[in-house]
């Protein structure tokens, strides 16, 4: 963030995270300007949220932050053999808001890899080695604008019998000059979809469960947490 307002000045910049999911939070505010960012990936829920403050008048200058939320699980699929197939849903719920000269957006991306790399040309990969995208959407909003977003998302993977895997999910909200973003995506109510007569293992321990019909559900993408937020701050030069 940075103003002239009068005599007064000032250039801030500033990031904070967490490595076990808990709340980060910034909150900064000068002379009309500021910015409000927070993320958190507890209880299994993915939660962004972005909104900076920008006036017009006698000074100028500009606001901005963003706020990520990560978390992602090994998991293991047993009961078959070979290649399978697997699906997810969720929903994603959120709101932007924008002002005449600000702008605000978000993005979600949820990926699979074994973490195995492929070189094409020098080392083939099999199907469920190759990383996928299971789900992937960016949206923004600037001028006087609001949006209000809830959203039933869903993706489907190919994976190998008894090879571990991860699964992760990237939530990010942004906002300049007066704009806000606020989202959340809810995960202790996901589903993750095996065949018949699989079962699942994963890293946390937490929703390990065996799957004995097609249309019964484990809970996914519950594991490591990781979040951040993203502004700026330096000292304040009158």
């Amino acid at each position: 963030m940075s103003y002239y307002v009068g005599t007064s000045s000032g250039y801030f910049s500033e990031g904070d995270s967490s490595p076990d999911g808990s709340m980060v939070a910034l909150d900064l505010n000068r002379k009309g300007y500021g910015y409000q960012a927070e993320a958190s990936s507890q209880t299994g829920l993915a939660e962004a949220r972005a909104e900076t403050k920008w006036i017009t008048g006698s000074g100028y200058g500009n606001s901005s932050a963003s706020a990520t939320s990560s978390w992602s699980d090994w998991f293991v699929i047993s009961g078959g053999t070979g290649l399978g197939t697997a699906s997810f849903t969720s929903v994603l719920d959120g709101k932007l808001a924008s002002a005449k000269n600000g702008s605000a957006g978000y993005s979600l991306d949820i990926g699979y890899t074994t973490g195995v790399y492929c070189y094409y040309g020098y080392y083939a990969c099999g199907e469920a080695d190759q990383s996928q995208t299971l789900f992937s959407q960016t949206s923004s909003l600037s001028g006087k604008g609001k949006s209000v977003l809830s959203q039933d998302i869903e993706g489907e993977f190919t994976f190998e019998y008894d090879k571990a895997f991860q699964l992760t999910a990237t939530l990010n909200a942004y906002a300049a000059n007066g704009g806000m973003a606020d989202f959340t995506l809810a995960s202790l109510g996901n589903s993750l979809a095996l065949p018949a007569g699989s079962s699942l293992l994963n890293a946390s321990g937490l929703y390990a469960q065996a799957v004995p019909e097609a249309e019964t559900y484990a809970m996914m993408l519950a594991g490591l947490g990781l979040v951040g937020v993203a502004v700026a701050r330096r000292r304040v030069s009158a």
